[in-house]
């Protein structure tokens, strides 16, 4: 049951009381950010000073927020069950929940992880607000407000998330979770009507008024809600002069109030810090809080102030000196190259020596400089130079020291995004609307991603994230770490890819396994294509290699039959059978070829005439 908004206004303005001293905390931590200082009074009213303000506490700032706040956000969903099924639905639900809050981060100038980081180091302190469109739409509709800004907003996503000024914000705490929040802004009454439409000027007519008034055109806003009530109401006011007196009571213009149908607050408010603190403003730790308390930056403005200013003041100090009785000065000639100076008679001009700077100036400043870097984020992460020829392994654990400073503020920020997570899910289980997402990465491009309502238990949502620092060092020890881890301690692939910041390990581990499938494939067909090629030019080779062998074959073959035509014509001589051997060798009592044969003549059996001259048939018979 909603309680009395009187009640409601009570409990506001002493959360606002109690933590007057934080905001004044804050408001300095903005004001060294912003390089805000003014000098001390028996300073400033010298004419010689020179203002000089440290840009440190900016810069160390903006190093931390750079390096922890621009790469992608990790999402790990704790699987309630074993088994692949529970662990591919729970990647499907850490991509749908990533592809949320990049769209969530178009419809900002900055990304929330950026502006979750800038909050956590410069606040120790980060306030959210996560609202579902959806839902904010029908309940606009339901109050007859003006609605048309949220259907505009929803191309961007079903959520919206809002990041606020800690300083705006004051939470409840109990000692066992937050129990109420209340957001005080002072804004253009323009904005107001913006936001609610018609029905709230209708409501308040006097709010028209103020918002095309040149004197004051703004008012207090103010959101209060607890378990049981959701309470906003708007006060006037000028400044912000005023947070900290201004009635929360006085002239207010409810606009809403009522019960609370959510069971869980849509705001993620890591306020507090340090529980063992009571003081408001030691519960609150950012990296400017020692130098803010030591007062190091104030001595340091102090002190380069003073050794600028000298410096400067003794620019137009006078560089020689003139000594003598005569009356006339000398003269310069600075027109001429050589600049004579011309001398009277009689006198005598000396140089003098420049003025040298206060020595002490110098060795506090850079002593007080060194306080400040070892405080906040080391001059490496800010990109100081580094000595030539340093090592690796030395500019390695330099680094990975500077960026152990940031290590608290890290923690605080991935608990606050990791609660924004949780808090998208608490809302997809309220409204009973599933959530819808699609895949951005590999060739599941495209592919649609939902989370179903009835996957998730209120009670048993376990959502962790991991901010991966920007830096080059940091990143190649992560994959070489895990690649050693992987070989040499059989850790699994997907848990080292998470290590290294993979939004989605398995994804890449299937990914991997395609591309090295596919690899294998084409090298099978490679050594296909190789292997069919030489076998055919084996082929080839024994082809030829036969075709030799026949060659040679014919070739003796003819030879042969060459030898064979050769003896059968030999033995028929005009084609009758030469008698021939042993048993027509006379000289071995064989009988003569001419008994043999009696028809041939003498020439036919000597083969040469009786002139010595061979003849023709007897030459073609080899004889």
């Amino acid at each position: 049951m909603a309680k009395p908004i009187s009640i409601i206004q009570d409990i506001a303005e002493k959360l606002i009381y109690d933590n007057r001293e934080r905001n004044n905390a804050f408001e300095a931590y903005e004001q060294m950010y912003h390089n805000g200082f003014d000098l001390p009074k028996m300073i400033a009213q010298l004419p010689w000073i020179m203002k000089v303000i440290s840009s440190d506490p900016h810069d160390a700032i903006d190093a931390g927020t750079r390096i922890l706040g621009t790469l992608p956000v990790s999402v790990q969903f704790q699987p309630l069950a074993p088994g692949d099924a529970n662990k591919q639905r729970a990647n499907e639900i850490e991509k749908n929940l990533s592809w949320q809050l990049r769209s969530a981060n178009r419809r900002r100038s900055k990304s929330v992880e950026a502006e979750v980081m800038k909050s956590a180091l410069l606040y120790d302190a980060i306030a959210m607000q996560v609202v579902d469109l959806d839902w904010q739409i029908e309940q606009k509709r339901l109050m007859a407000l003006d609605a048309k800004r949220e259907l505009m907003m929803r191309r961007f996503g079903r959520f919206m998330i809002k990041t606020y000024n800690p300083r705006s914000v004051y939470a409840r705490y109990s000692g066992l979770m937050p129990e109420a929040v209340l957001l005080r802004q002072l804004r253009e009454v323009s904005d107001i009507i913006d936001e609610f439409g018609g029905a709230v000027v209708k409501k308040f007519p006097y709010l028209e008024e103020l918002a095309v008034s040149k004197a004051n055109s703004k008012i207090w806003y103010l959101d209060y809600v607890d378990y049981d009530t959701r309470a906003i109401w708007l006060v006037p006011g000028t400044s912000v002069a005023e947070a900290s007196t201004v009635d929360v009571h006085g002239e207010a213009m409810t606009i809403f109030h009522g019960d609370n149908e959510l069971p869980f607050l849509p705001w993620v408010a890591m306020m507090g810090g340090d529980s063992m603190e009571d003081n408001p403003v030691h519960k609150y730790k950012p990296i400017l809080y020692p130098i803010y308390t030591s007062g190091a930056w104030d001595i340091q403005n102090i002190i380069e102030t003073l050794m600028v200013s000298e410096a400067i003041a003794h620019t137009g100090s006078p560089q020689y000196k003139e000594e003598g009785q005569n009356i006339q000065e000398s003269d310069f000639d600075y027109g001429s190259p050589e600049r004579i100076a011309k001398v009277p008679p009689g006198n005598i001009l000396s140089p003098l020596s420049a003025p040298q700077l206060d020595r002490a100036l110098s060795e506090l400043d850079a002593l007080f400089g060194a306080k400040i870097d070892k405080a906040t984020v080391s001059r490496i992460l800010q990109g100081g130079d580094l000595p030539s020829g340093i090592a690796f392994a030395t500019l390695n654990l330099a680094t990975q020291t500077a960026v152990g400073v940031l290590k608290p503020s890290k923690s605080l920020a991935q608990k606050s995004l990791a609660e924004m997570f949780t808090i998208m899910l608490l809302w997809v289980e309220f409204t009973k609307k599933d959530l819808y997402a699609y895949n951005t990465v590999g060739k599941e491009q495209g592919e649609e991603l939902v989370i179903k309502s009835e996957w998730l238990d209120p009670e048993a949502l376990y959502v962790e994230t991991q901010l991966h620092p920007d830096t080059p060092t940091d990143k190649q020890q992560k994959v070489n770490t895990a690649a050693m881890a992987v070989r040499e301690l059989y850790m699994p692939i997907e848990m080292a890819l998470e290590e290294i910041g993979i939004d989605d390990p398995p994804g890449a581990v299937r990914q991997a396994m395609k591309e090295r499938k596919l690899q294998h494939m084409q090298d099978m067909e490679f050594k296909e294509e190789e292997g069919m090629l030489d076998l055919k030019l084996q082929g080839i080779a024994m082809q030829m290699q036969q075709q030799m062998q026949q060659a040679q074959m014919q070739q003796q073959q003819m030879a042969q039959m060459g030898q064979q035509a050769q003896q059968e014509m030999f033995q028929q001589g005009t084609g009758q059978a030469a008698p021939g051997g042993q048993g027509f060798n006379p000289e071995q009592a064989g009988q003569p070829p001419a008994e043999a044969n009696p028809s041939q003549t003498r020439e036919q059996v000597s083969g040469v005439d009786f002139l010595g001259n061979e003849t023709t048939g007897l030459a073609n018979q080899g004889l």
